[in-house]
């Protein structure tokens, strides 16, 4: 996902150009290229237009922000087995603090939370499991197995993580 954001900015001093002013408006859109988003790595490009000298002196800053955001990525998935019910924790990177949806084999776990940007907790409990879920274990059949993938503001997944539920 890229996204791009390109702004100009009049920059009006009396009589000639302020360049503390210039300097701090430098620090404040290095901070704002940090603030954006942790998981992308931002460019500002500056460039100045030369101060005529009438009165009132006009300087143009042009700033682009170049923007290019990484999808999430599942790195492993915490047990990798259990039964029925086990709380797993997904590990990873760039996982937002809100609006991870978690897309399971057995369906959608909306909105869970990533406190650190690198794990979400998840309780494995696909719906209309039978009741005799054991009777179906055999040599050939030990076990369900799930895949998981993450979609968020940065994108979704590309290779999933998976949990095999023992039967």
């Amino acid at each position: 996902m890229k996204n791009k954001l390109a702004a100009s900015f009049l920059v009006f001093s009396a009589v000639t150009f302020n360049r503390d002013l210039f300097q701090q408006l430098q620090v404040l859109l290095a901070r704002l290229s940090e603030v954006l988003t942790a998981q992308s790595r931002p460019t500002i490009i500056y460039r100045r237009t030369p101060v005529s000298p009438p009165v009132m002196s006009r300087a143009t800053l042009d700033i682009t922000l170049d923007i290019t955001v990484s999808p999430p990525e599942i790195s492993g998935i915490t047990p990798a087995r259990g039964p029925a019910g086990t709380t797993v924790v997904i590990r990873g990177a760039r996982f937002t603090p809100t609006g991870n949806d978690v897309y399971a084999s057995y369906g959608v776990v909306p909105d869970l939370p990533s406190p650190d940007g690198k794990t979400i907790t998840l309780k494995v409990e696909p719906p209309g499991l039978p009741a005799n879920l054991g009777a179906l274990k055999t040599a050939t059949f030990p076990e369900l197995r799930y895949r998981f993938y993450i979609r968020n503001a940065n994108g979704t997944t590309k290779t999933p993580g998976e949990f095999a539920m023992d039967l």
